[in-house]
């Protein structure tokens, strides 16, 4: 879920050591997540299914409002390592949306 814009930190410094196929990656680096979110944390909250494979329906996603960019380049690398592992948006099928906003 990333628009395409600015290259996106986390992938500068990491996307080269994404697996291409199964397979593992430690570092001791430590990653501050909240200084990989926008700075405005509105979301929109719903009770959804994992977008891989099996797709199963046990997933309650917090998504933020405000899209964090990544290159061209990079969404071009991260779309060749999931191999098309993903499925597009699915309607609502009565599910409720909640939006959230600080």
């Amino acid at each position: 879920m990333y628009e395409e814009g600015e290259a996106y930190d986390l992938f500068t410094n990491y996307l080269s050591h994404f697996p291409h196929s199964k397979g593992e990656y430690s570092s001791e680096e430590t990653i501050t997540l909240s200084e990989l979110l926008p700075s405005s944390l509105n979301y929109y909250n719903y009770n959804g299914s994992l977008t891989t494979p099996p797709c199963s329906e046990v997933v309650n996603w917090y998504v933020v409002k405000t899209p964090v960019t990544a290159s061209a380049e990079q969404i071009e690398e991260m779309s060749k390592i999931l191999h098309g592992n993903y499925r597009p948006v699915m309607p609502l099928n009565g599910r409720t949306v909640l939006r959230f906003e600080n």
